[in-house]
């Protein structure tokens, strides 16, 4: 039986605000040549929010930005995207692999070295040391000397252990002995394009001198910081630059059986804050928990309606909050929003592989897949991929009583193979419904998202879902731009 459970708290400022008040009356106008710096930008944008309702006299803005957007300002490189990295890594892996790998099957293990090689760098980790040659499985002469013993002996018992099949030995010995090559043949690769991965850009930093530009820097909401993080904070703390906030003042994060405390006590004795925040009674004892049993997922989403409804008498701000259990949740809950509320924030991941686009992509490919001629040259499509995509809302609300006609068509003659000439009866089906060559298909794609995004606009019931699905759309165009 799932459930769904509502917190209501004892009203209390919060934290953002906090800051912004006592900056800007400590400071009032000199705000101004200050640096803010956020873990994430939706942080940032709520500080300025409050900092706006502060302000009583018109002044310039500080600077607000996130971690990476603060290192990104002393590099000369700009940050990559993960899948632009991804095809220039695949590169550089079959040349030293010497391996003729599908992209189809690198990209899986292409995004771990990405996540590995950002963590290296964002540690500011040895990369020889890390991805030192293994001769032999079942020996290990050399180790670190910065591992403790019981490190040690969980490597040598992992070696000792770890026995595959000899061709296997093989396979696993000749990918780790590239991985050294691979990461510095990347980087330079990037370097020479005046790119980066987040973690180099970090560390590229952190290994040259800049000059901050700003009178003091703010480093606000952080926790678990890394390596390059904290030499940077050491860095502007010696300089007397930097100042520190951490949103500690929570009994579940001074908790010590909470593994949270861990970093707590730790960065407030390293990046102590100059300014003092006013104490506030933030005890969770008063708290009032409401659960409700509901025996469906979508069943969840449609009690959240009955509740937004009732909060609608009054206006809903930023401080009410949907928390999903499932991002597979997230266009049922979309569909449940009451009308009443006009907009709203959506701030989580959402695979494309779950939107509607990645089905209709996957019915025009097989439509190619299937796609065959008479004698007298005409091409025919196969009927289940043709009527898929016919049946697919982005395809059947370009044109909606033409397309119904042609659907009704196909399936009261029982057509198996229909002719392109049949398909045709619009500008856009000419598009969806004309055969590619192999290499063609990516234009052909990107050509068909492209005339969905343009008609696709915001004058449907709801605007919210809309807006949304249009972000799908360029998300997808954007990966298949890349690719071609």
């Amino acid at each position: 039986m799932l459930k769904r459970t509502i917190l209501k708290f004892i009203h209390m400022t919060p934290f953002l605000k906090q800051i912004a008040s006592l900056f800007y009356k400590e400071y009032k106008a000199n705000i101004s040549d200050f640096c803010f710096v956020f873990p994430n930008r939706r942080s940032g944008l709520f500080f300025q929010k409050y900092l706006s309702e502060e302000i009583e006299t018109p002044l310039f803005s500080p600077e607000i930005c996130t971690i990476t957007e603060f290192f990104a300002k002393f590099s000369p490189y700009q940050i990559e995207d993960k899948f632009g990295l991804i095809f220039r890594l695949y590169g550089i892996y079959k040349k030293i692999s010497c391996k003729d790998e599908s992209l189809d099957n690198f990209l899986s293990f292409g995004e771990v070295l990405i996540n590995d090689f950002d963590d290296i760098d964002k540690y500011l980790v040895d990369a020889k040391d890390l991805f030192q040659n293994v001769k032999d499985l079942q020996d290990i002469n050399y180790l670190p000397d910065y591992l403790e013993e019981a490190q040690k002996d969980a490597i040598r018992k992992f070696w000792k252990n770890f026995n595959p099949q000899p061709k296997r030995q093989q396979e696993f010995l000749a990918t780790w002995e590239i991985l050294y090559p691979l990461y510095t043949e990347f980087k330079q690769n990037l370097r020479k394009n005046n790119i980066a991965y987040e973690g180099m850009l970090f560390r590229d930093v952190c290994e040259t001198a800049f000059k901050i530009p700003y009178q003091k820097v703010i480093f606000i909401g952080f926790n678990a910081i890394s390596s390059a993080e904290r030499r940077l904070f050491t860095l502007l703390k010696n300089q007397n630059i930097g100042d520190f906030y951490w949103d500690y003042n929570s009994d579940f994060v001074q908790d010590k059986k909470n593994k949270a405390e861990l970093f707590v006590r730790q960065n407030i004795f390293d990046f102590p804050s100059k300014l003092v925040l006013p104490k506030e009674h933030n005890s969770f004892k008063n708290k009032q928990i409401q659960t409700i049993s509901i025996p469906s997922n979508v069943g969840q989403t449609k009690e959240v309606y009955t509740i937004l409804k009732e909060l609608s008498t009054t206006p809903i701000d930023t401080e009410t909050a949907i928390v999903l259990s499932d991002e597979k949740l997230l266009f049922p809950m979309l569909y449940s929003i009451p009308e009443e509320i006009e907009k709203i924030n959506v701030t989580m991941g959402y695979a494309l592989n779950s939107t509607p686009i990645k089905e209709l992509i996957d019915n025009l490919l097989t439509l190619q897949k299937n796609i065959t001629k008479r004698k007298d040259g005409d091409d025919l499509f196969y009927y289940k991929p043709a009527l898929a995509i016919l049946n697919h809302r982005y395809i059947y609300s370009y044109d909606e009583s033409n397309i119904q006609l042609l659907i009704n068509n196909i399936t009261q003659n029982n057509k198996i193979k229909i002719s392109k000439i049949d398909l045709n009866i619009n500008e856009f089906l000419s598009l969806v419904f004309s055969p590619k060559q192999q290499n063609e298909i990516c234009f052909y794609l990107m050509e068909i998202l492209s005339h969905l995004i343009s008609n696709n606009n915001s004058e449907d019931n709801d605007v919210m879902v809309s807006n949304l699905e249009k972000e799908f759309l360029f998300q997808a165009y954007a990966r298949y731009q890349f690719i071609s």
